[in-house]
């Protein structure tokens, strides 16, 4: 496909840069130790979402005498001292290891993907606080972790995850979260960590990164789909949030997050249904070399980009009215459409991206 003939791939004008963390010159950390430090990651996720599973099934294990009897129970001391000691107060996370981690994560996806990050946001007040509005959701939020430590070099702010109140029950994976910093996915969580008026200044904690799709959009965009397709029409919560806390929004993209992990199962399966109806994803997935249920994703290029900053009008709280959440939300929708129209070009012409993402739309749940 020749770019020239295309309307709407070619690179933007406006001056971008993509993150380098991960070259030989400027790396900190030892390839082996950032490559470890991304195995754990997403195999402590996986292990703590099939920690029943694996419980049982080394009960059953024991049961026939293949496996020795201490192992289930050092096992079970371990996750039970987890539950015992209590938990980092997520909107207030150990600095010293979230830099070290976060730049590693960057560090280690650059050269295993590819991985890379663009920053598009021009200055960060430390007086106001923004959400950090992520799609897709992928397998395990994949790719989103690719623009926070541009948070941490450009503006000095740490950004807080955010997750479902389930995953502080998670064994070890919660206590690895809420180190790095991470609040709940509840109104009562998301505005004391927002709001600077009535709970006081934020900053350095004043970003908060939010995966709108939720769980629901792990089944978008399964393998074989010709299209991104992401759920945002049917969530105005965050836009109401915004509104409702005084914070602007910051859009974020990550290309090639829904093609780390194979997915076959779409948002008509009875597993989506079943996920919605609990608040719990059951989903099958395969990872590299096709191997189901693995941590290990496919090498396929990432690109986060942080998208420059949506203001949202400052109103009164008995000023925001349905028509006002529903303005904001459309002219919300036309930047996202934008910024992933510019950026999947970049996507192709900078990060080795197949060709077809020239012309892959980005597709709303009713679309």
């Amino acid at each position: 496909m020749n770019l020239d003939n295309d309307k709407n791939s070619h690179l933007p004008e406006k001056p971008f840069t993509l993150s380098s963390y991960g070259d030989v010159d400027k790396r900190r950390y030892h390839p082996l130790l950032t490559s470890l430090v991304a195995t754990f990651l997403y195999g402590s996720f996986v292990l703590g979402t099939l920690m029943p599973l694996v419980l049982l099934l080394l009960a059953g294990l024991m049961y026939m005498d293949l496996v020795p009897r201490y192992a289930l129970m050092a096992l079970t001391t371990i996750v039970c001292l987890d539950y015992i000691i209590p938990l980092p107060v997520g909107d207030r996370p150990n600095i010293y290891f979230k830099e070290r981690w976060d730049r590693m994560i960057c560090e280690g996806a650059q050269m295993y993907f590819p991985g890379r990050s663009i920053f598009l946001p021009k200055q960060l007040s430390k007086d106001k606080s923004y959400i950090l509005a992520s799609w897709p959701h992928g397998l395990l939020a994949g790719g989103c972790h690719l623009g926070f430590y541009d948070f941490e070099t450009h503006c000095g702010i740490y950004p807080l995850y955010s997750g479902a109140s389930i995953m502080r029950y998670v064994p070890l994976t919660r206590r690895i979260i809420y180190t790095l910093g991470c609040v709940d996915v509840t109104k009562k969580s998301l505005i004391r960590a927002l709001d600077v008026k009535s709970h006081g200044p934020k900053y350095p904690y004043n970003v908060v990164h939010l995966i709108v799709g939720g769980i629901h959009e792990m089944f978008y965009t399964p393998v074989g789909s010709e299209y991104e397709q992401i759920i945002v029409r049917s969530r105005k919560g965050f836009i109401k949030l915004a509104l409702r806390t005084g914070s602007d929004i910051i859009p974020y993209y990550s290309f090639g997050a829904n093609q780390t992990y194979a997915r076959i199962s779409g948002p008509k399966s009875l597993l989506c249904t079943i996920s919605r109806r609990f608040r719990f994803s059951v989903l099958m997935w395969f990872g590299r070399w096709w191997i189901p249920m693995s941590f290990i994703p496919f090498q396929v290029p990432l690109l986060g980009v942080v998208g420059e900053v949506f203001e949202v009008p400052k109103v009164k709280e008995s000023e925001i009215t349905d028509e006002l959440v529903q303005s904001v939300h459309s002219d919300f929708c036309k930047r996202l459409k934008i910024l992933f129209d510019t950026y999947k070009v970049v996507y192709v012409e900078e990060m080795g991206a197949d060709r077809s993402w020239l012309t892959r739309e980005l597709k709303f749940e009713d679309e």
